[in-house]
């Protein structure tokens, strides 16, 4: 229930409590008087008791490392409350002790960049299964000594957090009676939290027991489930619970979005009792010194001063005895020297532009109003149906050394 105002709590009292006579009078005058005060139609802002958004991680498995590095650069960035990824975090699928515990130690490195945001692991069959996907008992005790408990929960504010394995022991492919037991009581345990959000990483649809474990959340009120293993993107609603399942950089079957095949993160936000989440594409999010200032001034100038008049009116063209003279007024503004590429584009066949359709000039840093001649010929007596249009293109280099390109047209009209 929302926090009211002290003003909406009064009109509540007035109107419930129906006074009468002097009682009444005194009522209305006050209702008056709560209307007419200064800032009456203002919206009183109130901080919510619990706010705090957390980021959902699908596989990685080292498939596009580079793009999961960024990924991680990216949510240390905006900087979660907490992170959980939901399984096959690394690649797995051998009984060589000594290459998996290499490959967690990868991976760790991989999570550097997220300092003291706290993570928590989801396991996935890559990270403890063993060669042709078999279960191995010293796997998981490698994923024990190295992350803890294959399932477990914790409370966060007002929400509570529950982590299962879907391939517990020799359960793969569903939540097993012990496993099942123990979230009953967790559940149970937790029925005061405005929010259960439960991770696991084998799809819902996959599992075995799945009808049993929909029914058991509908029960206790889950809030939403988030899930892996199929390395794309997709969302539906059952029961009032949402199901989400996530993927990093696991590879895809293919590279279509539509499909939900696009490398990407959850944001996960929870506002006292409102819970939402939105899906964030891979290198979506920028650090605050993105742009230079050097670079928003040189390319923003070039853009605007660049070229005195991007048209003219064919009447006012300049003729000369074999066509018409074009004049093209150039600046840079900038604090560079740059390069100027011109592009002539003739609507027909019919046209021939010197010098050169295609022609470059280069702009001294801090010029202004260099001329540039062309000249168009018809190369017969027809008179013209169209105008050529001129594409005209300034490579530029930022303060990091990358090329952008800053693009103007010149149309006759």
């Amino acid at each position: 229930m929302k926090n009211s105002s002290l003003k909406d709590q009064t009109r509540s009292r007035l109107f419930s409590e129906r006074p009468t006579g002097s009682g009444l009078r005194f009522a209305l005058l006050l209702c008056l008087a709560l209307a007419c005060a200064p800032g009456a139609a203002e919206q009183t802002v109130r901080a919510p008791e619990h706010e705090f958004f957390f980021v959902v991680l699908g596989d990685s498995q080292f498939d596009g490392p580079q793009v999961f590095n960024r990924m991680i650069e990216d949510v240390s960035q905006i900087g979660p409350s907490l992170v959980i990824q939901v399984g096959d975090m690394i690649s797995g699928y051998t009984d060589d002790a000594g290459q998996v515990r290499s490959q967690w130690r990868r991976f760790r490195n991989q999570l550097a960049p997220l300092g003291g945001i706290p993570f928590f692991p989801v396991p996935g069959n890559h990270d403890v299964l063993g060669a042709n996907g078999r279960p191995n008992p010293q796997l998981e005790r490698i994923y024990r000594e190295t992350w803890g408990d294959l399932y477990y929960s914790f409370d966060y504010r007002n929400a509570h957090f529950v982590v299962l394995d879907t391939d517990y022991r020799a359960e793969s492919g569903r939540i097993g009676p012990e496993q099942l037991q123990w979230l009953e009581k967790d559940l149970e345990q937790s029925r005061d939290k405005d929010h259960i959000l439960v991770f696991f990483h084998r799809p819902m649809m996959d599992l075995e027991n799945r009808g049993a474990l929909h029914r058991t959340f509908v029960r206790y009120g889950v809030r939403a489930v988030f899930y892996g293993h199929r390395h794309h993107y997709e969302y539906y609603e059952e029961g009032g619970i949402g199901y989400a399942m996530t993927n990093a950089t696991g590879s895809m079957g293919t590279d279509i979005p539509e499909a939900g095949n696009f490398p990407h993160f959850i944001l996960a936000s929870v506002r006292d009792r409102d819970f939402r989440f939105a899906v964030i594409k891979a290198d979506s999010i920028e650090m605050p010194a993105a742009v230079a200032p050097a670079d928003n001034a040189g390319i923003f100038q070039l853009q605007t001063r660049l070229l005195a008049e991007e048209e003219i009116p064919r009447k006012l063209l300049a003729q000369t005895e074999d066509g018409y003279r074009v004049v093209l007024r150039l600046s840079n503004p900038s604090a560079q020297d740059v390069t100027v590429y011109f592009q002539w584009e003739p609507p027909d066949r019919r046209w021939e532009v010197s010098p050169g359709r295609g022609m470059q000039a280069t702009l001294k840093a801090g010029s202004r109003d260099r001329a540039v001649e062309f000249f168009l010929k018809r190369t017969d007596a027809s008179q013209p149906e169209g105008w050529p249009v001129c594409r005209i293109e300034v490579p530029y280099l930022t303060t990091r050394g990358e090329w952008v390109t800053v693009k103007k047209t010149f149309q006759i009209k």
